[in-house]
């Protein structure tokens, strides 16, 4: 598995799940697996943590890169799945406005499917991120 490292702080711990704090990257704003946070220069992540990870340390985070192609096919891919399949499925109901109507109905389902599916893979925890240990870079 492909990961990439970044830095970031720990910011509250929760059972073995720690929030970390990571600069706002220009590559991370489309992923939609982190949050801003309130000061809207940094992003905010749930990643599991060792034992040793507390509030206010500085970590070594590890994100799978498959983690952000599957983001950009949630993200992308299916909108543009689902206006095909809208505009498809109005052409065949007969009339340029039913194909039109068809393609906004499907790029607006697959926008909604694919912000579930993230907030699904959210609440479940299953983003793959994870805490490698202190930073080398304090």
């Amino acid at each position: 598995m492909i990961e990439e490292r970044v830095t970031g702080r720990i910011v509250i711990r929760r059972g073995s799940r720690v929030l970390i704090r990571i600069p706002f990257r220009d590559d991370c704003s489309t992923c939609g697996r982190c949050g801003l946070s309130a000061d809207g220069r940094s992003l905010e992540v749930w990643a599991e943590g060792g034992p040793e990870a507390r509030p206010g340390d500085e970590v070594e985070v590890l994100i799978p890169r498959e983690d952000r192609l599957r983001a950009a096919l949630l993200l992308f891919g299916l909108p543009l799945a689902g206006l095909l399949a809208g505009a498809a499925a109005g052409a065949l109901a007969g009339g340029e406005t039913a194909e039109i109507a068809g393609a906004g109905a499907g790029l607006a389902a697959g926008f909604a499917a694919g912000r579930l599916l993230q907030r699904r893979r959210k609440s479940e925890g299953r983003t793959g991120i994870r805490v490698a240990g202190p930073s080398r870079y304090r």
